[in-house]
Order: structure tokens, then C-alpha cells, then sequence
């Protein structure tokens, strides 16, 4: 995948069974939800979920053994994307401890600084990467 550049949609394999997309609207400036291929409604207002940015971390996700179901997140650090305006950068992360707080650094290694408004974060399989495609 690019460093960066133009995003005008994203998705990616949310689970084995579902994909997530995000589509850009340049006259709200946000991008669009949908998940299952169809646009992810707000129960309340009926209204298409829409954000200012979109955070994607990749990182290994396994499934706890005892339950077979609860996934167990490594969430010490990794390397992920933002998107913003219509755009996307390579970024890294860290996490750590759980009382530690998610910072994001942008692809010249400084924190990131990211725009004001609704921010979707989603968590994305290490072994799942090859299904991000991200279109100009």
C-alpha cells in the first residue's frame, strides 16, 4: 500500500463475514459508513453514520481459546492509516498498559495531529491486511 495520498473510498474485512467502507463526500467533508455493502444507518436519526476522520490500526488479533469467542487485541503498538478530507496517510501507534493513552504519529514521526469533529477508530487483523483497498 501507498504511503499516502488521495482517498476517496476505503474498506476493509471488519470480520471473516463482514466488510467495512468508507466513502468520501466532499460536500459534508466526511466520510460515509457502510458495512455489508449498504450504507450503516443511525437507528435514532436515520442518517447515514458519517466522519470527519478515520483511524485504522493494524495489529494481531487472535481469539481466546477458553470462550472461542471474546478476541484477544495486541494493542502495544503498530502501524495504521489516517483518513482525512479526502485523503490518507501511513501512520504508526502505541497503546501499552490499559490506563495508557492511544498516540498516533504521523509518517515523519511527530505526534499527529488530528481534525477537530466525529472520529471513527476501527481495528484491523494483521492477517486481514491484504483486504484494505483504498481508492483514489
Amino acid at each position: 500500500l501507498p504511503e499516502g495520498g488521495s482517498a476517496s473510498h476505503v474498506e476493509f474485512a471488519y470480520s471473516s463475514y463482514a466488510n467495512v467502507g468508507f466513502s468520501y463526500d466532499s460536500s459534508s467533508g466526511k466520510y460515509l459508513k457502510s458495512a455489508f455493502g449498504v450504507p450503516h444507518m443511525d437507528a435514532d436519526t436515520n442518517s447515514q453514520l458519517a466522519f470527519d476522520n478515520v483511524v485504522i490500526l493494524v495489529t494481531e488479533v487472535g481469539i481466546q481459546e477458553e470462550n472461542g469467542v471474546l478476541a484477544e487485541i495486541d494493542m502495544s503498538d503498530g502501524v495504521g492509516y489516517y483518513f482525512y478530507g479526502g485523503s490518507f496517510e501511513k501512520i504508526t501507534w502505541e497503546k501499552g498498559e490499559p490506563e495508557q493513552p492511544l498516540v498516533l504519529y504521523s509518517s515523519n514521526g511527530g505526534v499527529l495531529q488530528v481534525n477537530t469533529g466525529k472520529s471513527y477508530v476501527g481495528i484491523l487483523d494483521i492477517d486481514q491486511l491484504n483486504t484494505l483497498v483504498i481508492t483514489e
